[in-house]
């Protein structure tokens, strides 16, 4: 894994929501919503004076995690992106099911950003463990990269409990037990 040698001026871990697909019944992040989540990610980027000195790290799933990987890049900070699977099969599993523009944002970041795959084909970990294993990855890369700086995860989030191992919810309990300073983004908010 890349480092910085004299560390990183704050780190940014982006968590969240997928966008809802066409079949969900019970809107969460619908596709109207992103522009009003961008817009909020932005405002909370600009107040914790993320830059050229920052990384983010997220995730890579459509909505949230890539929205704050856009954000983050126009604001000049470096970003990391730590695959639950490899990308052809992540992209099945997290990224495509959205509107159509998400998939190619995937591939144009992982052209540009460094990433890694915490499942590879000799290691595998059945149902949800690969997501819950993911985050805890997320949050021990974040306060290895922070060093002197601060450490912060943003959530878009509704606030509702986990449906599944690896979740949101499991993210934002996991972060704030390592006193990691959380700010949490509700996309019908």
């Amino acid at each position: 894994m890349l480092s910085r040698p004299n560390g990183f001026a704050g780190v940014v871990v982006a968590t969240g929501h997928l966008t809802d697909t066409s079949t969900r019944t019970a809107p969460r992040f619908p596709e109207e919503r992103v522009e009003a989540v961008r817009a909020r990610l932005s405002e909370v980027f600009a107040g914790w004076g993320v830059d050229e000195r920052w990384l983010l790290i997220c995730g890579g799933a459509r909505g949230g995690d890539l929205l704050a990987a856009q954000v983050a890049r126009a604001r000049g900070a470096t970003v990391w992106v730590l695959l639950a699977h490899p990308a052809e099969h992540f992209v099945e599993t997290s990224v495509a099911g959205g509107a159509a523009h998400w998939t190619t944002d995937f591939w144009n970041l992982l052209a540009r950003t460094p990433s890694w795959s915490i499942e590879t084909d000799q290691q595998t970990r059945r149902g949800d463990q690969v997501y819950g294993a993911t985050n805890a990855w997320m949050l021990e890369v974040a306060l290895t990269q922070a060093g002197s700086g601060a450490a912060h995860l943003v959530a878009v989030w509704d606030g509702e409990g986990a449906r599944g191992e690896g979740g949101t919810a499991e993210m934002v309990r996991s972060a704030g037990g390592e006193g990691i300073a959380t700010v949490v983004i509700d996309p019908m908010a």
